[in-house]
């Protein structure tokens, strides 16, 4: 008995009516016996007693039946996760979704945890739910870059998908071959790195505390691959994270040293002022403002170089 939970109705009144209507019994004389599963499934329901060892009996053959009965503790953590997970997904974040949920592995295989448990039935379908995003967005990602259009954006919505959906059983090998398979086309390989780099980033955000680190992060692929593809949607994330945070770089260029010395100072100005024209141009079509201070600087860092020429054609353009 304790593995059921009792209920005594009255067939005289109301509640009589909705549970006959819901489950039609076998028999119309009374007593009648039910035994109904956790989601709802009517598994007996007859009329007449059972006599002797046969109660007992239909009770153990039908727990049999009944799915998979959890303790307090697991009870616990199977509701903790599920509130979790719905609360990441409402606001937004399927990573942490996944994450809190893979959690739930203890309890049993993600996505069939063997229980007719309303929670339980609510945690496996939001597993197949997520696992079903994953593979679409997979073969969006893999249709891309098999067309070649775009491979930068292509390449990133794949990296992405198995940072948000690698966690997954029915998707992690899946998702790991795919990106392999990337890092040995010669012709991708850096294109595979400037996404993990900028996906890396993003998923920095997410951590608490994780905001300066994330701005970091953007800014080394702004200086590290100036006027790519990652680049500018690095410069776009970076002004959201932090404005302006590029400005400390741009100070006027110092007068180069004589001999290597020299060499190196013009070449890190160089670098700078490349980084520069990167945002500047990333910001020319929708904030002309930004696009202005970013091609100064350029001249600021570097006055004799092509990009400052090239940012001096991009100011006569925004007046």
């Amino acid at each position: 008995m304790v593995q059921f939970v009792p209920l005594k109705v009255e067939t005289d009144g109301e509640d009589w009516g909705n549970w006959a209507r819901q489950y039609p019994p076998e028999g119309n004389s009374i007593p009648i016996i039910y035994i109904i599963r956790a989601d709802g499934q009517k598994m007996y329901g007859r009329s007449g007693g059972l006599p002797g060892d046969a109660l007992p009996q239909l009770m153990t053959q039908q727990l049999a039946q009944a799915g998979r009965i959890f303790n307090d503790h697991e009870f616990a953590l199977l509701e903790k996760s599920l509130a979790a997970a719905n609360k990441a997904l409402a606001d937004g974040d399927a990573h942490a979704a996944v994450k809190t949920l893979t959690g739930m592995r203890k309890l049993g295989p993600l996505g069939n945890l063997g229980s007719f448990a309303k929670a339980a039935v609510e945690a496996d379908a939001l597993i197949k739910k997520l696992t079903d995003e994953g593979k679409t967005r997979l073969e969006e990602a893999k249709q891309k870059i098999a067309a070649g259009n775009p491979p930068f954006e292509a390449v990133l919505a794949l990296v992405e998908t198995e940072r948000v959906y690698g966690l997954l059983p029915d998707l992690k090998n899946e998702l790991g071959a795919a990106v392999r398979d990337l890092r040995k086309d010669a012709a991708l390989r850096t294109t595979l790195e400037q996404a993990e780099a900028l996906d890396k980033a993003k998923g920095l955000l997410a951590l608490s505390g994780g905001k300066t680190r994330a701005a970091g992060a953007l800014k080394h692929v702004v200086v590290r691959w100036p006027e790519s593809p990652a680049a500018k949607l690095a410069a776009e994330q970076l002004e959201k994270v932090a404005p302006g945070s590029l400005a400390g770089d741009a100070g006027e260029a110092k007068a180069p040293a004589s001999g290597a010395s020299g060499s190196s100072s013009a070449a890190a100005a160089e670098k700078r002022a490349a980084s520069y024209l990167s945002m500047a141009k990333t910001f020319a079509a929708r904030q002309p403002e930004k696009a202005r201070e970013y091609a100064q600087k350029v001249i600021a860092a570097a006055p004799d170089s092509k990009q400052a020429q090239e940012a001096q054609a991009l100011l006569d353009r925004l007046k």
